[in-house]
């Protein structure tokens, strides 16, 4: 079958057409993608049910170009969607980690790369509480490797490098941090295991 707009045929499929096709899966049939897609109420607009419709509003897919919604909570429509490279839909993922310094704002991973400092050091300092100063602007310490904690994990102090046998390591919890700690599980009657995991 041959339609008018030359976009499906039965030997082969434009980019274009399979982009169209593909977003329908999503966002109409595809169980594979129901939590993503289906559950967060993220459809296609009804004038794109229309393969031409679509043709008309977006144009031909150009090379190296997918398919993006702007505001990735809202679903696929002419005014919500453009044709993107894939680093520009990495980083308008909604799971996307945004972070400020002196007013410039840019993901984890441009963070990462400017100031050299691990992507994975980044996304630990924000999840144990650190500020995005804290975060981009005290170096890792590469002596101790991945153990290399500058300051507490609760108060946020600065922490002292301890000598144990078979080397020199820094503590997650200051003195009076761990001291607490040891209280709370004496307390409760849970076993410490140790300051360091």
């Amino acid at each position: 079958m041959n339609y008018r707009h030359g976009h499906e045929r039965k030997d082969s499929e434009t980019a274009t057409y399979r982009t169209w096709a593909s977003m329908l899966a999503r966002s109409h049939f595809g169980s594979a993608c129901r939590e993503r897609y289906l559950d967060k109420g993220i459809r296609v607009c009804k004038r794109w049910l229309v393969f031409s419709n679509f043709l008309a509003d977006m144009g031909e897919r150009p090379p190296g170009m997918t398919i993006d919604r702007i505001k990735n909570w809202r679903g696929y429509s002419p005014k919500n969607c453009r044709w993107a490279s894939r680093r520009e839909q990495c980083i308008n993922r909604s799971m996307t980690i945004f972070m400020s310094l002196n007013g410039k704002r840019q993901c984890l991973t441009d963070w990462a790369n400017e100031l050299g400092i691990k992507q994975t050091t980044l996304s630990r300092r924000l999840h144990d509480g650190w500020s995005h100063k804290e975060a981009l602007t005290i170096k890792p310490d590469s002596r101790h490797g991945r153990k290399g904690r500058t300051h507490c994990d609760v108060c946020r102090s600065k922490l002292k490098t301890r000598t144990l046998p078979g080397g020199s390591m820094t503590a997650r919890y200051c003195f009076v941090c761990q001291n607490k700690r040891r209280r709370e599980l004496y307390a409760l009657n849970i076993p410490d295991v140790g300051d360091h995991p």
